[in-house]
């Protein structure tokens, strides 16, 4: 199983994942945390936090999921 988040997102907290992740200590779960994954800079103003939350951050996620499983 494997988790992709966002730490910077301004609508679900982090710590969901994390939480789900040791609800999910039965089996292996690994967690793409997708700011340190891709090395992204700090937000430079709230409309920027916006766009990461509505269009940025499930496009990440699908990128780093495929890059974390098949090594790409």
């Amino acid at each position: 199983m494997l988790l992709c988040h966002g730490a910077r997102d301004p609508v679900v907290p982090f710590f969901n994942t994390v939480r789900a992740q040791v609800a999910f200590t039965r089996s292996p779960v690994q967690v793409i945390e997708i700011g340190s994954f891709f090395n992204l800079p700090p937000f430079q103003s709230e409309q920027e936090q916006l766009i990461y939350d509505e269009q940025t951050e499930y496009l990440l996620c699908m990128v780093g999921t495929r890059g974390a499983l098949f090594g790409q």
